[in-house]
C-alpha cells in the first residue's frame, strides 16, 4: 500500500540522517523512492552517491542495482533503463576494492540489469573461477547465456545447478534454475522449482 511506502521513506530518511556514512539506509531510500514512483529523487540519491565515491566501490554499485532492480518491478522499466544508462560507465566497470564474493558478483548483477550480457557472462565467471562455490554466479552465467542465445550453455548451467555437489545449498541451486526458467518463459516449470527450492530451505 502506498501509505507503507511512505512510512518506508519517512523511515529510510531518517536512518540517512543519523547514519550518512552507512549503505542501508540509503538503499532504503532508493527503493522506497522508487516504489512511490519517484524515480527522478531516486536518481539524484544513487547521483550524489557516485559524487562522493567516483571509484565505484560495493556500495555505490550495489546502491545503482537496488534502485534499477525496484523501478523494474514497479513498472517502471524505462526508468530504470535510464538510471542505469546516465550512471554506468561505457567502458568496463571498475575492480572491486575487495575479492569477497559479494564485491566481485554485485558488478556482474549490475552489468545483467542493465543488458550488457556478455560483459556480465564473463564477469560471472570469473568470480566462480574464484569462488568455485558460488551458486549465485552460476545461475548468472545460464541467465545471460540465455540472452546471448548460447542455448548450450544455459543448459550447462542448468544441469550443474541441478547435479550440485555440495551439502547445504538450501534451496537455492533449485531457486537459480527457477529464475532460468522463468527467463526461459517457463512459468510452469519456474514455479515447481520455486516451491522446491522453499522444501529444501
Amino acid at each position: 500500500a502506498r501509505r507503507d511506502y511512505e512510512l518506508e521513506l519517512e523511515t529510510a530518511r531518517a536512518g540517512v540522517r543519523r547514519f550518512p556514512d552507512e549503505l542501508g539506509p540509503h538503499v532504503a531510500l532508493v527503493r522506497a523512492l522508487s516504489a512511490l514512483r519517484r524515480p527522478r529523487d531516486a536518481r539524484e540519491v544513487v547521483e550524489r552517491a557516485l559524487a562522493d565515491d567516483p571509484g565505484w566501490d560495493l556500495g555505490v554499485t550495489y546502491l545503482v542495482l537496488a534502485a534499477a532492480a525496484e523501478l523494474r518491478t514497479h513498472g517502471q522499466a524505462a526508468e530504470a533503463e535510464r538510471l542505469l544508462a546516465s550512471t554506468l560507465p561505457p567502458g568496463p566497470l571498475p575492480a572491486p576494492d575487495t575479492l569477497s564474493v559479494e564485491a566481485e558478483r554485485v558488478g556482474a548483477d549490475l552489468l545483467y540489469e542493465a543488458g550488457r550480457w556478455a560483459e556480465a557472462r564473463q564477469r560471472y565467471a570469473a568470480t566462480l573461477a574464484r569462488h568455485p562455490g558460488d551458486i549465485e554466479s552460476l545461475t548468472g552465467i545460464g541467465l545471460a547465456a540465455l540472452w546471448l542465445g548460447d542455448q548450450a550453455e544455459v543448459q550447462r548451467a542448468d544441469g550443474e545447478l541441478a547435479a550440485w555437489p555440495q551439502p547445504f545449498a538450501m534451496g537455492r541451486t533449485s531457486y537459480g534454475r527457477a529464475r532460468i526458467a522463468a527467463a526461459r518463459g517457463d512459468s510452469a516449470r519456474a514455479v515447481a522449482l520455486l516451491q522446491r527450492s522453499f522444501a529444501e530451505g
